[in-house]
């Protein structure tokens, strides 16, 4: 499955670019984002490659989101996620 997102390319640099993301695991779900919250103070800390980040470009920002799942792996318990759920 193809992904279109936005990235800090390098310390300071932003950029789209396109991903291919792995299969949904077995005991994964795998979510499209709906809306992303930006927190400035973390995302320019991760732009400017300090912290956690420094030297892990290309990073994709974000760690706060609401999404649609659209993919649920095979071993999840049937009541736990499901395809369309928030």
């Amino acid at each position: 499955m193809q992904t279109h997102t936005i990235i800090f390319a390098a310390p300071n640099e932003i950029a789209f670019a396109d991903f291919e993301l792995p299969a949904c695991g077995p005991n994964e779900i795998v979510a499209e984002t709906i809306f992303s919250f930006v927190s400035p103070g973390t995302e320019l800390r991760g732009l400017r490659g300090e912290g956690e980040s420094r030297g892990r470009f290309p990073l994709i920002p974000g760690y706060s989101w609401v999404g649609r799942v659209i993919a649920v792996g095979s071993r999840l318990p049937d009541s736990s996620w499901a395809v369309g759920d928030h």
